[in-house]
């Protein structure tokens, strides 16, 4: 089985419309797993577009 595709910071903070800030609170609330991949974080794109469908932008965002 192949892996699912990895999202970079800017591509999810692109794909969800929010700002950096946001985002940061997202993984820091765990409500979005982040992983550390050579100094950088990466998102799985399946779960990127979960949100996405849910709509679980933190309010003002």
């Amino acid at each position: 089985m192949k892996p699912d595709p990895m999202m970079t910071f800017d591509e999810v903070m692109k794909e969800l419309q929010i700002s950096e800030e946001a985002l940061q609170q997202l993984v820091s609330e765990l409500k979005i797993r982040a992983f550390r991949i050579k100094n950088t974080l990466q998102f799985q794109r399946c779960e990127v577009m979960a949100m996405k469908r849910q709509d679980r932008r933190p309010p003002g965002n």
